[in-house]
């Protein structure tokens, strides 16, 4: 949640299913991102210098490293975002 300046943080994660998968989706009130940031949130060090301000500590690596954990599953991980409203991850397990 650090990128997140409201004062009420907030993550939903939801689960569901159908005849061929899981899904796992985790939704937050953050800053939200543009589509090209969306684009390369998964790259290795990647950081969005727009947003990077010197407060916010990080080299870019947690969702790569999740990226890279769900790939090695066969799994498949997505992304939705409006900047200013958030982000939606969903997670894709098949049966």
């Amino acid at each position: 949640m650090k990128y997140n300046t409201q004062t009420n943080k907030t993550i939903d994660v939801k689960t569901s299913s159908d005849k061929k998968n899981i899904y796992i989706r985790v939704k937050d009130n953050g800053i939200g991102m543009d589509t090209d940031t969306q684009e390369k949130v998964f790259d290795k060090f990647y950081r969005n210098i727009k947003n990077n301000n010197q407060q916010i500590k990080g080299l870019g690596l947690g969702l790569y490293y999740a990226k890279q954990a769900i790939d090695a599953h066969h799994w498949k991980i997505s992304v939705q975002s409006t900047p200013g409203e958030g982000s939606t991850f969903t997670i894709t397990i098949p049966f």
